[in-house]
């Protein structure tokens, strides 16, 4: 999905995907590292983040930001994101 340019202050792009447990369940309060942005999943699993071009960033689980509750480690994941599509992440409880 892309923004307009006058979509607002972070870019007129988005990156965006879901996490999920290995059960397919959304998890909530997940947090990722997209480049130097922070993002928190919410209660669908959902995320994203506003960019200003459409380069690949840097991807990685943030696990000591979590606020979903528990240990957790990756099943899959990409190391770089970029606005081509939504992303989709299988993390599970340690």
């Amino acid at each position: 999905m892309t923004w307009t340019p006058e979509a607002g202050p972070g870019g007129k792009y988005t990156i965006s995907g879901t996490v999920v447990d290995a059960e397919g369940a959304p998890v909530e309060g997940a947090a990722l590292k997209i480049g130097d942005d922070e993002v928190w999943t919410d209660a669908a699993g959902a995320w994203q983040v506003r960019v200003k071009n459409q380069k690949p960033r840097p991807l990685a689980l943030a696990f000591g930001d979590f606020t979903a509750a528990g240990r957790w480690r990756v099943i899959s994941a990409p190391q770089s994101a970029s606005p081509a599509g939504d992303i989709r992440i299988v993390v599970a409880r340690q």
